[in-house]
């Protein structure tokens, strides 16, 4: 059954006191923290910035983040039924494309939890390439 009014957005904080800047949570409406800067990312590392964030009808949320620690520096996630996981990496093989996801743009969700997205491309022959992909799994 779709969500009414599910919402996803990021939430920047920072601790003046510590001189500390950057403490990003993906949140829904209700208040359930989806992530936070530091929780470990799938794939290896941990999350650091979050951005394009995204809520499905059916409560799925996908977003980008960057992540350390790890050999990707980016990734676009989906969070299901509070499980986390990972549907592309930087440097990870783009379908169809011949070419690495380098950077990720946009993102939307379906209600049926169905991800689209749009990512630079590092491919030898064409730079600066861009490619819209789905993802239903």
């Amino acid at each position: 059954m779709p969500m009414i009014g599910c919402v996803a957005f990021v939430v920047a904080i920072s601790e003046i006191a510590r001189a500390q800047s950057g403490l990003y949570d993906a949140v829904l409406l209700d208040g359930t923290r989806i992530a936070s800067q530091g929780d470990p990312a799938p794939g290896g590392g941990a999350y650091t910035l979050f951005d394009h964030v995204q809520a499905g009808g059916n409560g799925d949320v996908a977003f980008t983040a960057g992540v350390s620690g790890a050999s990707a520096t980016e990734g676009l996630f989906r969070v299901a039924g509070g499980v986390h996981s990972a549907l592309a990496l930087s440097g990870q093989a783009a379908p169809s494309v011949s070419g690495t996801y380098l950077v990720f743009n946009a993102v939307g969700v379906n209600d049926v939890g169905a991800v689209a997205f749009r990512s630079r491309i590092l491919h030898m022959l064409l730079p600066d390439t861009t490619a819209l992909f789905v993802n239903e799994g």
